[in-house]
């Protein structure tokens, strides 16, 4: 995942990702399609959230 997003996560101290963070995120980031379930609170937003905004930094720094 890009720095500036690990960097700036863990000043806010979230260092360590939720269970359903760690399943999706990977799958995302080689941009695979994914259902996830999980309980309300447990990170589901910033799991979906965080591998679009690596996405769109990479994007931008090539000039799209």
């Amino acid at each position: 995942m890009d720095s500036r997003l690990v960097d700036n996560l863990a000043k806010r101290n979230f260092t360590d990702p939720t269970p359903i963070q760690d399943e999706v995120i990977p799958h995302l980031l080689k941009t695979k399609d994914i259902i996830g379930i999980a309980n309300t609170g447990t990170g589901k937003t910033a799991a979906f959230l965080l591998p679009l905004l690596h996405q769109t930094l990479k994007n931008f720094e090539k000039g799209f």
